[in-house]
């Protein structure tokens, strides 16, 4: 039954593709034609075009019985000689290609070895996935998964493996590290939207920290502010900023206790002989309680 946004839009043969999302499975060796049939190009676009129903009416023709299996082996052979291409080699088939060692001749920037590394990653990374969660909830059947901690300088890269991990994960972890220093205390709000897009999860903040300087050591890790307040003031627009997101579920913070990495400081809560960062602990508090009170209502102890 059609309604008024059918009439609006008509279905056609784009529509089918975008449907199916035939431009990202078939890589130009399937397609759909003007007759809305299935078609294979073997060669892609150096070949004859297959159509798929003619196909399946020779088969009926022949008295097969259904389902039956095609087999196009032009598309294989076509795939090994654009790697020996792309790749700089020669090799004969898949045997060879396995038994392959040297890829000093590989140019990073063609889509055929980029199209192979995103379609191989994206291939390890589901079986990844769904192994560890398979297993998990055997074991563990009540808890949340939030898969990896990805960290946010390499989000821009990891599209396929973010799709890969969304049906078998119940979040998604990333740690606020940026290239840039001063970036690595702001909130990427197109960023982390981008994220929650691909995958339709939560996301957790995970292993975040703001530093601040102290005498002997001036440089914490991914940085310092001049004072408690002033990394504590950070710390809190992060989290305001952070938590406007609708998808944002909380947030874990980076070290308890202080651990000294040669010239510079992994900063915790506490030092290393016990005693607290007293005005970070203090402010902290302030602000995971102000936090509280906005996400739920109340505050921590129950009160409106």
């Amino acid at each position: 039954m059609n309604n008024s946004n059918d009439a609006a839009q008509p279905w056609n043969i784009d529509s089918a593709r975008a449907l199916y999302n035939i431009h990202r499975w078939g890589a130009k060796y399937f397609d759909i034609n003007d007759a809305g049939h299935v078609v294979a190009h073997p060669l892609q676009e150096a070949g004859a075009t297959v159509d798929i129903t003619d196909v399946i009416e020779e088969a009926k023709s022949r008295g097969l019985k259904f389902p039956v299996l095609i087999r196009f082996q032009d598309i294989l052979r076509h795939r090994v000689e654009a790697i020996n291409k792309a790749y700089g080699t020669s090799l004969p088939d898949r045997a060879g290609l396995l038994a392959e060692t040297a890829w000093a001749n590989v140019n990073l920037d063609d889509a055929t070895v980029t199209g192979d590394d995103k379609a191989f990653v994206t291939i390890v990374a589901r079986q990844y996935y769904k192994t560890c969660h398979d297993e998990i909830r055997k074991l563990d059947p009540n808890h949340l998964i939030f898969g990896d901690r990805y960290a946010s300088m390499d989000l821009s890269s990891l599209s396929e493996v973010l799709k890969a991990a969304a049906p078998y994960v119940d979040g998604v972890t990333i740690q606020p590290m940026e290239k840039e220093v001063d970036n690595a205390t702001l909130f990427n709000k197109a960023q982390y939207d981008k994220v929650a897009e691909i995958t339709g999860k939560p996301i957790l903040i995970g292993d975040f920290a703001v530093n601040f300087a102290t005498p002997q050591y001036p440089n914490g890790m991914w940085g310092s502010w001049p004072t408690e307040d002033k990394a504590a003031d950070v710390y809190a627009q992060f989290l305001d900023d952070a938590f406007g997101r609708p998808y944002m579920v909380g947030i874990h913070r980076c070290e308890y206790i202080d651990l000294p990495r040669e010239k510079v400081l992994k900063q915790g809560l506490v030092q290393q002989d016990g005693r607290p960062y007293v005005r970070t602990v203090q402010r902290y508090a302030e602000i995971h309680k102000k936090l509280y009170e906005r996400m739920y209502g109340v505050d921590p102890d129950g009160r409106k």
